[in-house]
């Protein structure tokens, strides 16, 4: 047999061992841990009934595990957002989450009160209606700047309204006051921040 050959010959047979000895490995391994596929799992991937733990962000700084009960989907224009909200305390926190660029980079926003009634916030609704992008207003007693402002469809399941959406945000640019307006109904307002997409650690991805 040439020299050519013989070398063809070892090369098939080493990768042909190759695969033996992966495939024995993998089936020693057996399935993969339970929770496992939560380890590069994402706020964008969580389900119904999925766990979401938010570190300090209780009322009294203790971490917050939250069952996602209820998901919106939200469209202006081209931009697009989806909203996850669960129950703490009594009340409805949510999520916002945003794909703000190539390579899947999240804008993660947390809120922690929301359908705040207006006048709650120190607004109005003349005041509301008259702002722009780019301008300013006080609310809480905190100076907010005018982040974006439009009509927008928000998606409940199979329920689609149309809403009017103000998005404000504090000279630090962390802290974030949503407004929305369905139809001629009053204004609810949501107050949060703005965390790391790594801040909202999966607890479990739901179904």
């Amino acid at each position: 047999m040439s020299p050519l050959l013989v070398a063809i010959a070892l090369v098939v047979g080493l990768g042909l061992l190759a695969f033996a000895v992966y495939t024995f490995v993998r089936s020693r391994l057996g399935r993969p841990a339970p929770g496992a596929e939560v380890l590069r799992a994402r706020i964008c991937d969580l389900k119904p009934g999925g766990v979401v733990r938010l570190g300090g962000f209780g009322d009294d700084k203790e971490d917050v595990v939250l069952t996602v009960t209820s998901f919106a989907h939200g469209r202006m224009g081209t931009d697009e957002w989806h909203d996850l909200a669960g129950d703490y305390r009594g009340r409805t926190l949510a999520l916002e989450w945003r794909d703000k660029g190539p390579g899947g980079l999240l804008r993660v926003t947390a809120f922690r009160k929301t359908a705040i009634p207006l006048a709650e916030a120190g607004l109005d609704l003349a005041t509301l209606e008259g702002l722009r992008a780019g301008g300013n207003v006080t609310a809480f007693g905190t100076s907010f700047r005018v982040e974006e402002v439009g009509d927008a469809i928000r998606t409940f399941g199979r329920e689609s309204l149309a809403v009017r959406c103000w998005w404000l945000v504090d000279d630090d640019k962390r802290q974030v006051l949503r407004v929305e307006r369905v139809g001629q109904q009053e204004p609810v307002a949501a107050v949060g921040v703005h965390i790391a997409a790594d801040g909202a650690e999966i607890v479990s991805l739901g179904k």
